[in-house]
């Protein structure tokens, strides 16, 4: 099915915040599938169900080849499916937008 987990150290992941955690290399000459069905063979462990893979795409959790990928990418040999998680809990405003106004906040 696959050539397994590499290891991996914090690497950046696809925004600002996120960090690579897994990352696996899908075999050559394997015939091209959909995503969520590629991870429950590179990983049963971690997706033991076609749902929790789906929610793992639909979240951007996996990247194919280092972009997002979603419930309809397709994976073929030799692509590199990797996984990032969140490590900042803090608000990141996409594109670096900040609000047009400033709110003052008076405790009473």
């Amino acid at each position: 099915a696959s050539s397994g987990a590499l290891s991996v150290g914090p690497v950046g992941g696809s925004k600002a915040g996120y960090y690579v955690t897994q990352r696996w290399v899908v075999a050559g000459g394997r015939p091209s599938q959909r995503l969520p069905e590629a991870l429950r063979e590179l990983d049963g462990e971690l997706f033991p169900s076609a749902s929790r893979a789906r929610k793992a795409c639909r979240r951007g959790e996996i990247l194919v080849n280092g972009t997002v990928g979603r419930c309809g990418s397709v994976v073929s040999g030799w692509d590199v499916v990797s996984r990032q998680q969140r490590h900042e809990a803090r608000y990141a405003p996409r594109d670096g937008a900040t609000a047009p106004f400033e709110i003052e906040v008076r405790y009473e």
